[in-house]
């Protein structure tokens, strides 16, 4: 999925409101940076009509999922990064469910339970495109310890 300038504004917005772990990253790229890093829900491997269907079908876990991609274009191909990561994805889509309804709202629970199944996808089958990313920094010379 490809984001325009606007709706990357829109998303970093979403991500300070709803207060999710580790936004401060989000500070350290430009807008049109985080354009072409964040491809919303889905590895950067999914066909863009499929990413786009994803993310389209989970909106409130989309400015959880921008801070995921960022995490993933910073890897350092370790395990125990990988698996924070995919942590705070889990535990940032919990608070976007939170702060979007209220505890009575159904819908709460749907996004809580996506969040926690999306980020237990990525843990079984996202370590290969982490230690790609983590190869890229590392050989692409971008890589800051």
């Amino acid at each position: 999925m490809k984001y325009s300038i606007e709706e990357i504004a829109a998303l970093v917005a979403a991500a300070t409101r709803q207060k999710l772990a580790r936004r401060e990253l989000l500070e350290g790229f430009s807008f049109a940076e985080l354009a072409e890093i964040c491809n919303g829900i889905g590895p950067a491997a999914f066909p863009e009509w499929l990413s786009t269907a994803l993310t389209r079908l989970h909106p409130t876990l989309e400015a959880t999922a921008m801070i995921h991609d960022v995490e993933f274009s910073l890897s350092d191909g370790t395990r125990e990064r990988f698996t924070e990561a995919n942590a705070r994805l889990r535990e940032n889509g919990f608070k976007a469910a939170k702060y979007e309804y209220a505890w009575y709202d159904p819908r709460r629970y749907k996004v809580m339970f996506d969040a926690w199944r999306f980020a237990r996808l990525c843990n079984r089958f996202g370590w290969e495109g982490w230690c790609s990313c983590a190869e890229a920094n590392f050989h692409g010379g971008s890589f800051d310890e």
